[in-house]
C-alpha cells in the first residue's frame, strides 16, 4: 500500500491539515486537549516524524496513514486505492477491454436472475469478521476494506514481549462462509464495482474449480476465458502479458479464487504446489479466496488471515427482501410470518432471493408454512414450470420429468465425484449412462443436446453460467436438493452414507439432510447415520425438521459437539412436529442433569430448559424468571452442586463475590447514561452514541477469581499463590452457568458500559481519563502487565468501586454481538437491563481489554467478540444479580 493513497480520506486529512494541522484538529475535535506530535502519533499510530512532515505538508498521506488517520477521525472507510495523483497512468488497451468484458459478465444476476434484475440493484453489503490470530480480530469490515489490510504471520503473535508480524507482499486471505452466504456474490459485485472504476486494482475472479481443471495460472486462465467472448483476439492474447506486467507494482492487481471448498483433494494438493510456485512472482497482487466452512482446508504459507461473513442481521434482511419486490412493508409482513427454522436460514442471501424471487414471480404463497426445504423446492419448480423470468420462453414443457431427469442427473454427477462444473461433453455422457435419464429423454423426444439447452436457456437451473463452456447449477443447494430426490427415490440413503469417508461426509451432509426430510420416518434413517458416523449426524440432524423430538434427543446425547443454542434451534424446529411434547421434552431434559455431566454440558441442559418454561429466549426475562424462581435449588442440587445447608449460593461467604449497587445512590432506581463513542472516536461498531436507562442491579467488585469458582467448581485447579487472580479459560457457557449458580446473569453489554464509565458526566476513553498514563492507573494492559496476569484488585477502582475494569481480562457479557447492534432500530437496548434483541450471529461480547491488547481495545467503549466455547487465557467474566431478591434474574 506504501505510496498510494485512500483517495477521498486523503482530501479530508489534506483540508485538515491547511486548516488547522493534525494537532490543532485534534484539539478541536477533543475536549479542548491538544496533544503533542509525539503523543498525536502515538494515538493514530505513526511514527512522529511522520506526523511532522504531514503537518508540515513536506509528504502526502500514504494509503497506510490514510487509514489509521482515517480510523482516528472516524472517517469512513470507502475509499478506493488510487495512486498519488487523482488518477494512475492509463492502462494499455487490453486491459481496458477486459474491463470492459468484466463489467458485462458481472452486470446481472446468476442464472435463474438473468434478465431480471441486476446484481447492483439487490446487492446488500455483507460484514465480515477476522477470525484466529488476526490483529483486527472482532472488527467488521467490508470486502474492500479486508482487502486492504495485512494478516499477522502465524506464531508472530506477541508472546514473551515481541512485536505482531504482518505478513511480507500484498494481503493474503481466506473468506468463510456458510452455503449461500454470498461468497460468489461478494466476489462478483467487487469485481463489477473495480472494473467500472477503472482507476482502481484490475480484478482478477476465477473460479477455483475451472482453474484447477484448465491447471495453468490465473494470467493465463483469465486470458483464456476472455478469447471468444470479446475480440478481436489479439487483444485478449495480450491479456497474460498486462497482467503479469501490472502485477509487479503494488496494488495494481487483486486476485479472487472463488470456490475453494468444491476442489477435490488431489486438485487441493496440486494447488498448494502451484500457489508454491506462483506466489513469489505475486508479492505485489492481493489475494482473497473463498470458501465454505465445512470442507475447508486451510492452505497454508502466507494464507494465515482467515474471515468469515456475518449472517444477515433484521434490517438487512428487510433491506434485500424490499429490494427484491420492491415493497418494503410486504417485506417485513413476509418475513415476520416465517417460521423459525426458515427467518433463521433467511439470515443466508441465498434463500432470502429465492424467497424474493418466488415472491416476484408471484408463486410464493403466503398463507403456506414453508420450511427450507420446501422454499428450495418451491424455487426449483417455479423455475422449471414458469421459466427464468417473463423475458424468456416461458415453461419448459413436461418440467416434471425434466425435474426427475435433473434428480438423476445431480445424484450421479455427486458420485462420479465432480460437484462444482462440467463440460458439455460431461453431461451428455452421464446422461447417456443413466436409464431413467434415457427412458425420459425418450418419451418426450428430447435430445441430450436439445434438453440442456431448453433448461438452459428457460430456467437457469443448470447452465453454462459463465460463458466458459462449463455447466454448474445456479447454487450447489439446487443440486444437493435434486440429489437427495433421487437418492430418496432409489431408496439409497444407508447404502450411500455407508460408502462415505470421513473425508466425504462435508460434501454429502447437506444432501442426506434432505433426503432424511423426505423419509416417512426420519429417525430410523438418522439412527443408521449415527452407526455411521458420528461426524454425519452432526451435520445432518439439526437440519432435519420432520423428526420426532425424543428421538432425536436421544441421538442428540451421543454425540458430544453440541451447545445450548444449538439444542434450542433444534427445539425451534422439531416443535413443528405434530408429536412435539414439551413436558416430554422437559422430563428428558432433566434426567441429562447429573453430578458427572460436564459443566458446559449443564449449562446447555439449563439453557434449554429456560427456553422450554416460557418458549422464549433463554436470556429473555421471563424464561429465566419462571425456571429460576421454581427450579434453581433442584437443578444445582441434582448436579450437586448446592450448599450443603440448603441455603442459596448468595448468602454464602464463600465463592460469592462481593456485590456493589449500581448506581451506589439507593435514592435512584433508575439512571440513563450515554452507551458507545462520540462522533470521531472509536470504531464503527460504537456509533451512534446514545442515551440509555437501566434499572439499578448490583455487579461483583472484581472479575470472578480461582478461590470463588472453586466452590462452584471444585474439579478447577489453579497455580498455588493465584486464587485471587481472576478465573480464565472460561467459556461463555461455564460464566453463565456459575451465574445461574449465583441467582443471576452475566451483566449485559449496557449495564458493563454503565458500571465502567461510573457515572461520568462526560465521558473519556477510561474512567479514569483519556491518556494512557490514566489507563495505566486503573487497568492492566500490555505496556504496563509485563505480559502476565495479575491479582485482582490491586490497582485504583472507578469512582463506583469496582477493581479492573479497564485491562487485566476480558469479561463476557450476556449479549450476542452484531456489528450494527447501536444502529439498526430492531436492536434498541430494552429498558431495565439494556439487552438487546441480537439473534442473528454466533459470537457474544466481551469487553474490558486484557493484560495483551493495545490501550485502545482498554477503551469504555471498546466492543469485541468471542466464539460461546471460547477459552483462553486472557478471558474470564464477573457476575451481576437483580436489586432484589424477588426480583427477576434478567
Amino acid at each position: 500500500m506504501a505510496g498510494k493513497r485512500a483517495f477521498e480520506v486523503g482530501q479530508l486529512l489534506r483540508q485538515l491539515r491547511i486548516e488547522k494541522g493534525l494537532s490543532e484538529a485534534w484539539r478541536t475535535k477533543h475536549r479542548g486537549k491538544k496533544l503533542t506530535q509525539e503523543a498525536l502519533a502515538d494515538q493514530v499510530g505513526l511514527s512522529a516524524r511522520t506526523i511532522r512532515k504531514l503537518e508540515a505538508g513536506d509528504a502526502a498521506p500514504g494509503a497506510d496513514a490514510c487509514v489509521k488517520l482515517a480510523r482516528f477521525y472516524g472517517v469512513e472507510r470507502t475509499a478506493l486505492l488510487v495512486t498519488d495523483s487523482a488518477r494512475p497512468p492509463p492502462v494499455a488497451d487490453t486491459i481496458t477491454a477486459y474491463l470492459d468484458a468484466l463489467t458485462t459478465q458481472h452486470r446481472e444476476l446468476p442464472g435463474l436472475f438473468a434478465h431480471t434484475l441486476e446484481l447492483q440493484k439487490v446487492f446488500v453489503e455483507l460484514r465480515l469478521e477476522t477470525e484466529g490470530q488476526v490483529e483486527t480480530h472482532g472488527e467488521a469490515f467490508t470486502l474492500l476494506e479486508l482487502m486492504q489490510l495485512r494478516a499477522p504471520v502465524v506464531g508472530a503473535g506477541r508472546r514473551h514481549g515481541s512485536t505482531a508480524q504482518t505478513a511480507p507482499g500484498a494481503p493474503r486471505w481466506v473468506v468463510l462462509g456458510a452455503p449461500g452466504a454470498g461468497k460468489s456474490t461478494l466476489a462478483r459485485h467487487l469485481t463489477h464495482s473495480l472494473a467500472q472504476q477503472r482507476h482502481g486494482p484490475v480484478p482478477v475472479y476465477i473460479p477455483l474449480p475451472l482453474l484447477c481443471a484448465a491447471d495453468c495460472h490465473p494470467f493465463d486462465f483469465a486470458q483464456e476465458k476472455q478469447l471468444g467472448v470479446w475480440g478481436p483476439r489479439s487483444e485478449a492474447e495480450g491479456l497474460q502479458r498486462e497482467l503479469t506486467e501490472l502485477a509487479k507494482h503494488p496494488d495494481r492487481v487483486w486476485l479472487l479464487l472463488d470456490g475453494l471448498d468444491e476442489i477435490t483433494r488431489p486438485q487441493l494438493s496440486r494447488l498448494k504446489e502451484r500457489l508454491r510456485t506462483w506466489l513469489p512472482a505475486l508479492r505485489h497482487v492481493t489475494i482473497v479466496v473463498f470458501s465454505r466452512h465445512i470442507g475447508y482446508e486451510p492452505l497454508g504459507g502466507e494464507f494465515c488471515g482467515q474471515a468469515s461473513i456475518v449472517p444477515l442481521d433484521a434490517s438487512q434482511q428487510r433491506l434485500l427482501l424490499g429490494k427484491w419486490i420492491g415493497d418494503p412493508e410486504r417485506a417485513e409482513r413476509v418475513l415476520e410470518a416465517l417460521s423459525p427454522a426458515l427467518r433463521q436460514a433467511c439470515q443466508v442471501p441465498l434463500t432470502l432471493s429465492l424467497l424474493g424471487n418466488s415472491l416476484y414471480q408471484g408463486a410464493y404463497d403466503e398463507t403456506q408454512r414453508y420450511t427450507k426445504r420446501s422454499l428450495l423446492q418451491l424455487s426449483i419448480d417455479t423455475l422449471l414450470r414458469k421459466g427464468a423470468s417473463d423475458v424468456t420462453e416461458g415453461a419448459l414443457e413436461n418440467w416434471e420429468d425434466a425435474r426427475t431427469i435433473l434428480e438423476e442427473l445431480s445424484l450421479d454427477l455427486m458420485s462420479a465425484g465432480s460437484d462444482a462444473a462440467w463440460s458439455l461433453d460431461v453431461l451428455k455422457k452421464a446422461l447417456k449412462k443413466n436409464a431413467t435419464c434415457r427412458d425420459l429423454l425418450l418419451e418426450n423426444q428430447w435430445s441430450r443436446a436439445t434438453f440442456l439447452s431448453r433448461v438452459a436457456e428457460r430456467s437457469g437451473v443448470l447452465a453454462d453460467h459463465d460463458n466458459n463452456e462449463h455447466w454448474r447449477f445456479f447454487h450447489r443447494q439446487f443440486q444437493e436438493l435434486l440429489g437427495a430426490a433421487a437418492l430418496h427415490r432409489q431408496r439409497g440413503v444407508l447404502e450411500k452414507a455407508s460408502t462415505l469417508s470421513g473425508q466425504e461426509v462435508p460434501r454429502w451432509a447437506e444432501l442426506l439432510a434432505f433426503a432424511c426430510e423426505m423419509h416417512p420416518d426420519p429417525s430410523c434413517i438418522l439412527r443408521a447415520l449415527a452407526d455411521q458416523s458420528e461426524a454425519l449426524l452432526y451435520r445432518v440432524l439439526p437440519e432435519v425438521e420432520k423428526i420426532n423430538p425424543i428421538e432425536a434427543l436421544e441421538l442428540l446425547r451421543a454425540e458430544g459437539h453440541w451447545d445450548g443454542c444449538l439444542l434450542v434451534n433444534a427445539l425451534c424446529r422439531w416443535k413443528e412436529h405434530p408429536d412435539f411434547d414439551r413436558e416430554s421434552v422437559i422430563d428428558w431434559l432433566w434426567n441429562w442433569v447429573s453430578p458427572t455431566t460436564p459443566t458446559d454440558r449443564l449449562a446447555h441442559v439449563l439453557y434449554a430448559l429456560e427456553y422450554l418454561s416460557t418458549e422464549e429466549d433463554p436470556l429473555s426475562i421471563e424464561g429465566a424468571r419462571v425456571f429460576c424462581r421454581e427450579h434453581r435449588q433442584r437443578f444445582f442440587e441434582r448436579c450437586e452442586r448446592w450448599p450443603a445447608n440448603g441455603l442459596p449460593p448468595e448468602q454464602q461467604a464463600e465463592g460469592v463475590p462481593t456485590w456493589l449497587r449500581m448506581p451506589p445512590d439507593e435514592s435512584k432506581r433508575e439512571d440513563t447514561f450515554l452507551m458507545g463513542s462520540p462522533h470521531g472516536e472509536g470504531n464503527d461498531e460504537e456509533h451512534p452514541q446514545h442515551p440509555v436507562t437501566l434499572d439499578a442491579f448490583l455487579l461483583g467488585q472484581t472479575a470472578v477469581t480461582n478461590e470463588q469458582y472453586q466452590v462452584f467448581e471444585p474439579d478447577h485447579r489453579f497455580k498455588r499463590g493465584q486464587g485471587r487472580h481472576p478465573v480464565v479459560r472460561i467459556s461463555w457457557w461455564s460464566a453463565y452457568l456459575y451465574c445461574r449458580w449465583l441467582g443471576g446473569a452475566l451483566p449485559t453489554e449496557a449495564q458493563w458500559e454503565y458500571a465502567c464509565r461510573a457515572g461520568q458526566s462526560e465521558p473519556t476513553l477510561y474512567h479514569s481519563g483519556d491518556s494512557e498514563s490514566d489507563l495505566s492507573a486503573v487497568g492492566w494492559y500490555d505496556e504496563n502487565s509485563k505480559r502476565r496476569l495479575h491479582a485482582v484488585a490491586e490497582l485504583r477502582p472507578n469512582a463506583f468501586g469496582l477493581y479492573d475494569m479497564h485491562g487485566n481480562v476480558w469479561e463476557w457479557c450476556r449479549d450476542w454481538y452484531s456489528p450494527n447492534a447501536y444502529r439498526d432500530p430492531t436492536y434498541q437496548a430494552r429498558p431495565g437491563d439494556g439487552l438487546r434483541n441480537v439473534r442473528d450471529g454466533s459470537v457474544r461480547v466481551v469487553r474490558g481489554g486484557s493484560w495483551s491488547v493495545t490501550a485502545d481495545r482498554a477503551r469504555s467503549a471498546f466492543r469485541f467478540v468471542g466464539s460461546r466455547g471460547l477459552r483462553y487465557s486472557g478471558l474470564g467474566f464477573r457476575a451481576s444479580r437483580p436489586l432484589h431478591r424477588d426480583d427477576e434474574p434478567s
